[in-house]
């Protein structure tokens, strides 16, 4: 997988959950983002317990040399791959096929919609970029040899089969009885008569921002805010949004993980309206994991399992549905004890089901099956 990206939250949340009662290491390659091949880990995990080795992303044949170092880098007993692309799954099943060592694959996005653009390039940039769409197509057809599929959606259940290890959270860590709101918000500079919308993540069109703002000027109400965390500085979208809406606007860069539930704990909700497009078909937000954990009022999109989630526990609106995004932020406006008391069924549905410890129970049975399946054949 790429390192350099926030798709090793996925993975960083698998490794947490198992590091209770395994002996967890991550492996990847850091292929950076946009031209910055080959730039660091992402920024987030820094201070993360979960031992991470990466080697040095590049284009092919320059690559080869970073798979051997991969190969050498992989010694335990079960591999997870996470995400069908070849810089994961592809040497996995390298490895699968020279060490005899059983391989999960984990699927968490539609990575064939997510590469679609590079259908578009040359075959020369085809053949070089492994992490673009020719090689993330030739490793999906691939799929049937992976040993276990954990997937986050009845959706890529349907496509995949496996069994569905959600998005979990240690409710040590977000526990909103830790964490003192006013003061947070005071640190912030956040006006106490605000009500703080927040989008915790990388804004980006398909997770539909702008249609938060649109909602937003819709109301007319210049005390309700939209707090984005993980806004680059550099991005054209976040630029459109600032140069649109931008008194409505809290702009936040990426922060360290450990920081997340500060601005949760800042917010007075959380919206997620995710457009029905192929690349948010079956995905499943961890931001609403991390914000059910928090105690927040959600209102999201109805895609995926989203709705099973947020029954009587948030609001859902059907995708691109401007109006009911906006006739859902004035209720949770206008009704905060009711808001509250959605927060607090959506803590208690975490609790249940969402934590480290609920990821752990659904991974535990197939890692020993696959264990002791492998013990026999040797």
């Amino acid at each position: 997988m790429n390192l350099s990206t926030n798709c090793t939250n996925r993975c960083l949340r698998i490794a947490q959950a198992l590091s209770s009662k395994y002996d967890v290491e991550i492996v990847g390659t850091t292929f950076g983002v946009g031209k910055q091949w080959g730039v660091g880990i992402w920024p987030p995990l820094e201070g993360m317990t979960v031992p991470i080795r990466s080697v040095r992303g590049g284009y092919m044949p320059g690559y080869i040399k970073s798979i051997w170092k991969l190969l050498s880098y992989i010694d335990g007993d079960v591999i997870i791959a996470c995400k069908p692309r070849f810089p994961s799954f592809g040497i996995a099943l390298i490895k699968k096929i020279l060490a005899g060592k059983p391989v999960i694959l984990d699927i968490d996005d539609d990575e064939l919609a997510q590469t679609s653009a590079g259908k578009r390039a040359t075959l020369f940039k085809k053949l070089i970029n492994t992490t673009a769409y020719l090689y993330t197509r030739i490793t999906h057809r691939l799929c049937g040899y992976a040993d276990c599929v954990f997937t986050v959606s009845e959706h890529f259940r349907g496509i995949y089969g496996g069994i569905i290890v959600p998005h979990g959270q240690d409710p040590l860590e977000l526990d909103p009885g830790k964490y003192d709101r006013n003061k947070i918000r005071e640190e912030l500079r956040i006006n106490e008569h605000d009500t703080i919308i927040g989008f915790i993540g990388s804004p980006q069109y398909q997770k539909g921002v702008d249609l938060i703002l649109e909602a937003m000027a819709s109301i007319g109400n210049p005390c309700i805010k939209l707090m984005i965390v993980g806004a680059s500085t550099d991005d054209a979208y976040v630029e459109q949004l600032k140069k649109q809406y931008g008194p409505s606007l809290i702009l936040i860069g990426p922060q360290p993980l450990d920081k997340l539930p500060d601005f949760l704990a800042a917010a007075d909700l959380i919206a997620l309206p995710q457009r029905d497009v192929p690349e948010s078909q079956g995905q499943m937000p961890a931001k609403l994991t991390d914000a059910m954990a928090m105690a927040k009022p959600v209102i999201a999109s109805a895609l995926a399992d989203i709705p099973y989630y947020l029954h009587n526990c948030g609001l859902v609106v059907e995708p691109g549905n401007v109006h009911q995004l906006k006739t859902g932020i004035e209720w949770l406006v206008n009704n905060k004890q009711d808001a509250i008391k959605l927060g607090q069924n959506g803590r208690r549905f975490f609790l249940e089901k969402l934590t480290l410890n609920a990821m752990l129970a659904v991974m535990e049975p197939e890692i020993q099956r696959l264990t002791n399946s492998y013990k026999i054949r040797g």
